[in-house]
């Protein structure tokens, strides 16, 4: 995907390469793959397996499932992020539509993305996507990885992410760099190429 000379490219520049499953923290939310709260092995072989997609809360509560607070509340997931408890990477199990988007089929985490929501609906997570049968990272493109994920039966509306992470690099979604070059700003936007970049910050 082409990008003028800008601010945004240096950004994206700086960032370098990227481990998607290594803990990471975004908006003061520690997460690891691994050992996180809900972490399960599947995120935290994203690199290998798929692409970590990064997206606010609200739009992976939608292409999901709702889950019911009632009987399933989220007052622990309030609390261990509240006190910088790590949390799992929530994750999205995929298989490629005949248009190139992809259908969700199963999913891990929403109640980790409902606590988030509450917490920082504004804000950009990652979510781990792995397509299901034979395809792996190193099968796919920057327009695959950020393609539209259609919802699974349950949810109501597609998502698509701002920046996806396939094979170390980060890649922004083309309406985002639209919205940047037009407003020559996209403070969440910029937030999180910057907490993406390698231990030590810009230099």
């Amino acid at each position: 995907m082409p990008f003028p000379v800008s601010k945004l490219d240096k950004l994206i520049e700086r960032v370098g390469s990227v481990i998607g499953g290594a803990p990471r923290v975004h908006a003061g939310v520690q997460f690891d793959s691994l050992k996180g709260m809900g972490g399960v092995p599947d995120a935290a072989n994203v690199d290998y397996r798929g692409f970590t997609a990064y997206m606010r809360p609200r739009q992976f509560l939608q292409i999901n499932p709702q889950r019911d607070l009632d009987t399933r509340p989220i007052d622990h997931i309030l609390s261990a992020i509240d006190d910088g408890q790590p949390i799992g990477t929530p994750i999205v199990y995929v298989d490629r539509a005949k248009d190139g988007s992809w259908q969700v089929r199963g999913h891990e985490g929403r109640g980790r993305m409902t606590a988030l929501h509450q917490r920082s609906p504004g804000e950009y997570f990652p979510v781990a996507v792995h397509p299901y049968g034979s395809t792996r990272a190193h099968d796919l493109s920057p327009e695959d990885a950020l393609s539209w994920l259609r919802p699974d039966e349950g949810g109501y509306l597609p998502a698509r992410p701002a920046v996806s992470i396939l094979g170390g690099k980060p890649h922004v979604g083309s309406s985002d760099v639209e919205f940047f070059q037009q407003h020559g700003v996209h403070p969440a936007l910029e937030k999180l190429l910057q907490e993406l970049q390698p231990q030590g910050g810009i230099r």
